[in-house]
């Protein structure tokens, strides 16, 4: 659905998309043509391995192919472009990004609304006559453009954030529309994980939060412990390691007022996804490697660390001794599993298990893809034997039940805090001090 406003003439956007996935929309306001395009950056869609079987083409091209048509056949006067690219600052001060190219090379879009990139854009970007902007990530902040248009061109425009928060008046009706869907979602899902949505389950007396690429972020290796807690003390089969991908989590974990923990702070942290069943999230999944696969893939992961928040892991059960100065895939010198070192050697033939979520481990299994055919890795399960559907792959947390029944990454992380000691004796378990600062799993040598 999408939401124009028009104020004398002035032309206010307010854009909301869904249902059928068609090539333009035309929008008429009186006698002036709107056309709108959508468009998923190629950054975007390599970030969707799942995605099959539908293909994503070049942008740019496409985005020319339509520009054409809505001004040569639809008679467009404006063209608004919603697109799923992104843009990033660069050391300059300035901009860059797929949105900043798609404006240089289409001229003829009059509007960018970026996404995916996560970027708040304080003001408008305006690249040769193109107005780019993006309001940034989880509904932080809306976004309004307003746009002066004098003979169906555009003249000028005046843009500007509104922050999302409690300064903002609530409004009863939506209030109530809110309880009645909370009731809802603890009677679809929650009662039957023995979680309520408002009472505190756990308590902490300090932030853990997440730096796309800056590995001294707490929450990154607490949601690895968590996860790998969560396999080992409920599956049947424990892992020897998990991997969490910064560029999955959504939020951080606040201490706030009060410190008290609820099951929306936890999935709001780790909200993305869904497997086979009707619980959200995407379902805890692992496969198998041997030593010498181990060492390849860390290899692997070294090369694509920090290159952009996707590519940030933290890590459990693991700890990889590394020494930057070393050439290309030999810089991993040593891995310890559990604290004892492991024999990485050729002749070591024994697997291990690595679990991840269903959508990092699809990452996993094209790791010849990624490393342009340097690196080989055959996904195999805990027989050995190679694995060729990642589906395989998913973990099943109670094998008495017919079907597979899904772990997801927020009820691990809502498992781990519960298992905490209460320490201040108020009756709720709190996070542990080590938190404040763990050790993390990658170890630079010299």
């Amino acid at each position: 659905m999408m939401y124009f406003g028009f104020h004398k003439n002035k032309f206010m956007l307010f854009i909301r998309c869904q249902g059928i996935i068609i090539p333009y929309k035309i929008i008429n306001q009186g006698s002036l043509r709107i056309g709108i395009i959508g468009l998923m950056g190629e950054n975007a869609a390599s970030d969707a391995p799942a995605s099959k079987p539908v293909e994503f083409g070049s942008p740019i091209r496409y985005a020319r192919k339509l520009v054409k048509i809505l001004k040569a056949e639809e008679k467009a006067d404006i063209i608004l472009c919603i697109s799923h690219s992104g843009l990033y600052k660069n050391e300059k001060g300035g901009y860059e990004g797929e949105d900043i190219t798609l404006a240089h090379k289409v001229k003829e879009i009059d509007v960018i609304i970026s996404g995916h990139s996560h970027i708040e854009t304080p003001e408008a970007i305006v690249v040769n006559n193109t107005i780019i902007v993006q309001s940034g990530y989880n509904c932080r902040n809306l976004g309004k453009l307003e746009i002066q248009l004098e003979n169906h061109h555009i003249t000028s425009h005046n843009y500007r954030l509104f922050p999302v928060n409690d300064e903002i008046a609530g409004d009863k009706s939506i209030h109530e529309k809110i309880e009645k869907e909370k009731v809802l979602l603890a009677e679809k899902y929650l009662h039957r994980l023995d979680l309520s949505y408002d009472n505190a389950f756990a308590e902490t007396g300090f932030d853990l939060v997440f730096d796309h690429i800056n590995e001294e972020s707490n929450l990154g290796t607490f949601i690895a412990d968590a996860v790998r807690h969560y396999i080992n003390n409920t599956a049947t089969e424990p892992t020897d390691v998990t991997i969490i991908a910064s560029g999955l989590i959504r939020e951080n974990l606040l201490k706030g007022k009060t410190g008290f923990q609820t099951v929306p702070d936890i999935f709001r942290i780790l909200n993305l996804g869904k497997g086979d069943d009707d619980i959200p999230g995407y379902p805890v999944s692992r496969l198998y490697v041997t030593a010498k696969e181990l060492k390849k893939l860390m290899e692997v992961l070294l090369l694509m660390h920090g290159t952009s928040d996707d590519y940030f892991f933290f890590f459990s059960g693991i700890k990889v001794y590394y020494n930057p100065k070393k050439l290309l895939l030999h810089k991993v010198q040593s891995i310890e599993l559990d604290g004892k070192t492991l024999d990485i050697s050729k002749s070591n033939k024994q697997i291990y298990s690595i679990a991840a979520n269903a959508y990092l481990l699809n990452f996993i299994g094209l790791i010849k893809k990624y490393s342009h055919g340097l690196v080989r890795l055959v996904p195999k399960d805990k027989n050995g034997i190679p694995v060729s559907n990642m589906k395989e792959t998913i973990i099943d947390f109670d094998d008495s039940i017919d079907g597979i029944q899904e772990g997801k990454e927020w009820m691990a992380v809502i498992a781990f805090m519960k298992s905490f000691d209460d320490t201040n004796e108020n009756g709720i378990p709190d996070i542990p001090d080590y938190y404040k600062k763990p050790e993390f799993a990658l170890v630079k040598i010299r």
